[in-house]
């Protein structure tokens, strides 16, 4: 078999229970790469947010690429290549929320580690803080 990349999800994968990369699969992240197989994440949680957990969990330097956002953002290491793709346009966006205003529901939308909200909530608040 010829494995050239491996992608993992991060939440309930990469993570523990814990919310812990743990040292055997650090150990195992960098033997893969050893063998020159790539090593990648592939989240719903933006680049941003990504990028600025790898030192605390311990595999900076060893992610060659990171896939954000459900698929919306590419960030690649070994190519330095970002990239972005939002199909909504801004307004469409603001009609969207406007409809489900009188629902209990509510939007966060990630932009170079902002997210923005219409309104504050302990959901918000719980994706703030992870």
């Amino acid at each position: 078999m010829n494995v050239k990349a491996i992608m993992c999800d991060i939440d309930g994968t990469l993570l523990s229970s814990d919310g812990v990369v743990t040292p055997k699969t650090v150990e195992m992240i960098k033997k893969a790469r050893e063998q020159r197989i790539l090593f990648g994440l592939s989240t719903g949680r933006d680049v941003n947010s990504i990028q600025t957990l790898l030192k605390s969990w311990g595999i900076d330097g060893l992610v060659d690429m990171i896939v954000g956002t459900g698929g919306a953002e590419i960030y690649d290491y070994t190519l330095d290549l970002e990239k972005a793709q939002y199909p909504l346009d801004g307004r469409l966006i603001k009609s969207i929320i406007k409809h489900y205003e009188d629902m209990d529901c509510n939007f966060a939308i990630p932009e170079d580690g902002i997210l923005f909200v219409p309104k504050d909530d302990k959901h918000i608040q719980m994706l703030s803080k992870a």
